[in-house]
């Protein structure tokens, strides 16, 4: 019976998410990685099918939005910019994704996929295998599509 929900509001996600712009992508595909991760810090330690399932269907949503930008973007263009700046605080991060970054994070989503499965075979540390590779995910994305080098450099330490 879970597992069905979960599947429902995968799809109503990723179909509301469809109909937005290329700046609520990349917000998304934050959101819901770090959605995951807290997901699996309150799970308990012995729940591992649960840990499992909530860490794959998340990648697996991360994915399809990874796809849904390459719809967005347009062959031959310099790239996409998008900006963000909470004027309150003075911090302005722009995001620059072009040709090489779109291959980079579909790649990075694929492979969390693609990992995620392989380790069923695991006997010790799911939880914190999980929340390893779900943090490696969000880490890589950020810094493949940030266009300052002070946040090139936060995201890859």
């Amino acid at each position: 019976m879970s597992l069905k929900i979960s599947n429902f509001f995968s799809v109503v996600i990723i179909g509301l998410l469809c109909l937005f712009n290329i700046t609520n992508v990349l917000t998304w595909l934050n959101v819901i990685t770090l959605l995951s991760i807290i997901c699996i810090i309150f799970i308990p330690s012995y729940c591992v099918r649960l840990i499992e399932r909530t860490s794959l269907i998340g990648s697996a949503i991360t994915f399809f939005l990874s796809l849904a930008l390459l719809r967005k973007y347009t062959k031959g263009s310099t790239g996409i910019l998008a900006s963000y700046s909470i004027s309150e605080y003075t911090i302005n991060i722009s995001y620059l994704i072009d040709g090489i970054s779109i291959v980079y994070i579909i790649l990075t989503t694929f492979l969390t996929v693609v990992i995620l499965l392989a380790s069923k075979n695991m006997k010790t540390n799911r939880k914190q295998f999980h929340l390893i590779i779900l943090i490696t995910q969000i880490l890589l994305i950020n810094s493949f599509i940030t266009a300052e080098i002070f946040f090139f450099f936060f995201y890859l330490k």
